[in-house]
């Protein structure tokens, strides 16, 4: 198998600025139509690897939570991504109900891989490859039947692995046992998509370096060998998804200034009451100050749960006016909590996990901290930021914020970080 590889350690935005130079992909059809402004659907279908983060344990899909969130940032309304997984599937699901996916959805691009869970013993007969042949044939030929014009591309990743009792404390895992056809059936996925001429985008040359080279930090990006956490895929699947669609970002690069929400930054004082002791309280229509996350994380945030609170404004000084600034909202949520925020004097936004960044850090179990971009500011040396409560329970964290290059200065950045790449 022809393998070629980054560093898994790389930082999400790097790679994202490392997708601008290099020509090792060329736009996808998906990505050309986005910069000119068409309006793009994109369907999912694949094993629980594409179920999306939420409050419970399978966060494999995560990496669509990151593509969505790197997508709509650059093009915002123009992106629509549906997520049809089938946890425990393989190839075969995907058959019962790709045809009905296709007339609800209406994809312009359909995103499929069930590899891991095709190599699976239970799935695969290696006698009879061509079973799977036909069937990913069956697959696209009825992505076709219903959008002759739509962009098939074939998404695998992941190098299972065997994890013992000793390495997890949730017991011992044969994931590569199990999977003994991984190689075989990804070749087989890299044939069909000859065959239509589609692009087959895999990382488990990747990620089966991470698992030669050095296990623990797979294992810290992938408990028990199959399913990766939201930070094995910050680092390792979405950039290289991203890379290989040809998508471009033009956002910021740099290290984000964190600026933690308090009283002392946000109002009004009549709005938010300092008792740490009320933040549970949802009939006081106020916002609280709350601290019942990880005391490690250094977090606190100001809660409102089900209730009526107003809106409320920080303000973060110290600006260069000269400089463009990418404003982000942080916040606590579950799958299913939100909150809303906006740049004082525009509409404000739904945030939520579904358009929100993972940044993958878990406070408490279930809970997330997100980030939710809500556009640039220029030319002040402050801003503000209103946000308002929505849903069951809305736990604001505070503001992110970082410098927009100017074009050259990305492309710069973008070339320093080429010699990172690697083959072999």
């Amino acid at each position: 198998m022809r393998r070629e590889s980054f560093p898994a350690g790389i930082g999400f935005l790097i790679a994202l600025a490392w997708c601008l130079a290099s020509a090792a992909s060329a736009a996808t059809q998906t990505i050309d139509n986005l910069n000119s402004g068409t309006p793009q659907t994109i369907l999912m279908l694949g094993t629980s690897n594409y179920v999306e983060a939420g409050n419970n344990w399978f966060t494999g899909g995560s990496w669509i939570t990151q593509t969505r969130s790197a997508l709509v940032t650059e093009y915002g309304d123009l992106v629509n991504i549906v997520s049809r997984p089938d946890g425990g599937g393989d190839i075969r699901s995907g058959l019962t109900h790709v045809a009905t996916d296709m007339q609800a959805v209406c994809p312009s691009t359909v995103v499929m891989g069930y590899a891991i869970n095709d190599a699976a013993t239970c799935f695969f007969d290696p006698l009879h490859p061509e079973t799977l042949t036909n069937n990913l044939r069956t697959m696209v030929q009825t992505v076709f039947q219903y959008n002759p014009d739509a962009e098939v591309i074939f998404h695998n990743f992941m190098s299972p692995e065997d994890v013992t009792a000793q390495e997890n404390p949730s017991g011992a895992f044969d994931s590569r046992t199990y999977r003994p056809y991984h190689e075989q059936v990804l070749d087989i996925y890299d044939d069909v998509a000859a065959e239509f001429g589609l692009l087959h985008i895999n990382s488990y040359p990747q990620w089966e370096d991470l698992r030669v080279q050095n296990r623990a930090t797979y294992l810290s990006y992938s408990w028990e060998g199959v399913h990766p956490n939201v930070q094995g895929n910050l680092n390792v699947t979405t950039p290289f998804f991203l890379q290989q669609i040809g998508f471009i970002s033009t956002q910021p690069v740099g290290e984000k200034t964190s600026v933690p929400a308090t009283p002392s930054n946000t109002g009004p004082a009549q709005a938010i009451t300092a008792d740490p002791d009320q933040w549970a309280n949802g009939s006081d229509n106020l916002w609280a100050v709350c601290n019942v996350w990880d005391p490690n994380l250094g977090l606190s945030t100001l809660a409102a749960i089900g209730e009526n609170a107003p809106a409320i404004t920080t303000t973060v000084d110290g600006l260069d006016p000269s400089k463009t600034y990418q404003v982000y909202l942080r916040f606590i949520a579950y799958d299913g909590a939100s909150i809303l925020g906006g740049l004082s004097g525009n509409p404000l936004d739904l945030c939520a996990f579904s358009n929100s960044i993972n940044t993958g850090y878990v406070p408490m179990p279930g809970f997330a901290l997100l980030e939710h971009s809500l556009g640039t500011v220029s030319g002040s040396s402050s801003l503000s930021v209103d946000i308002a409560p929505h849903g069951p329970e809305s736990y604001y964290a505070g503001l992110s914020y970082v410098e927009v290059p100017e074009p050259m200065t990305l492309l710069l950045l973008t070339l320093g970080a080429l010699p990172l790449r690697r083959r072999h």
